[in-house]
């Protein structure tokens, strides 16, 4: 894991995360390589992340949908020259500035990338072909590679280095949601604000939980 995906990492508020997103989201920290292109930091394969969070594939595409949709990461799928699926690359949310759509990356085009063409598209389902993968982790056959250390998690039951949220009770979901989109605008932390839109932080103004002021600290337009 480097040190830019872990000290992100730490900053995350635990409420925000549900068990399962967070297990998935640390091994996507430990996939990550700071010492490579934001757009190409981390690629693990679907079937290392099945076996490191313990998860269904069906259960591990949920917990990426969440942390997707909770602006944490994003997706950026691709197609071999071939037409066959290319690796699925993670943009995490320590990356967001420096992995800026340019002309030269491609992305938000299709434009050939080496042995790629790199998409953008949101419809097509996540592809964990192997590809290359010296200057990060193995994926074949789950074993790790030495770029791997020994991670801060069990293989199942105790829980990760940060203190993950307890299930919110079925009542009051729409009152967790607001008290964590509330934390983070009152972490101060533009990047971990843009997902987050003027009607909710409107709702936390309104709730009493955070001020006009907070949200214009981060960016949030009201």
């Amino acid at each position: 894991m480097s040190h830019k995906a872990s000290h992100w990492l730490a900053e995350i508020p635990p409420a925000l995360l549900k068990d399962s997103d967070f297990r998935v989201l640390f091994h996507l920290c430990d996939a990550h390589n700071s010492k490579r292109d934001p757009q190409t930091a981390c690629f693990p394969g679907q079937a290392l992340l099945r076996e490191a969070t313990g998860l269904s594939n069906g259960g591990l595409n949920n917990a990426l949908n969440r942390i997707e949709g909770a602006g944490l990461m994003r997706r950026r799928r691709t197609r071999n020259l071939d037409g066959t699926k290319g690796p699925t690359y993670y943009i995490l949310g320590c990356d967001f500035d420096e992995a800026q759509p340019t002309p030269q990356n491609g992305v938000g085009e299709n434009r050939e990338h080496g042995d790629e063409v790199v998409t953008d598209s949101a419809s097509e389902a996540p592809a964990d072909k192997p590809v290359d993968k010296s200057a990060t982790i193995s994926t074949s056959g789950g074993k790790p590679s030495p770029h791997r250390r020994a991670n801060q998690l069990h293989a199942r039951g105790d829980k990760p280095v940060i203190e993950p949220k307890k299930e919110p009770r079925a009542g009051n979901s729409g009152n967790s949601r607001l008290l964590s989109v509330a934390g983070l605008i009152q972490s101060g932390k533009a990047f971990l604000c843009t997902q987050i839109s003027s009607q909710s932080a409107r709702a936390c103004i309104e709730a009493g939980l955070v001020s006009p002021a907070d949200c214009v600290k981060v960016g949030i337009p009201i």
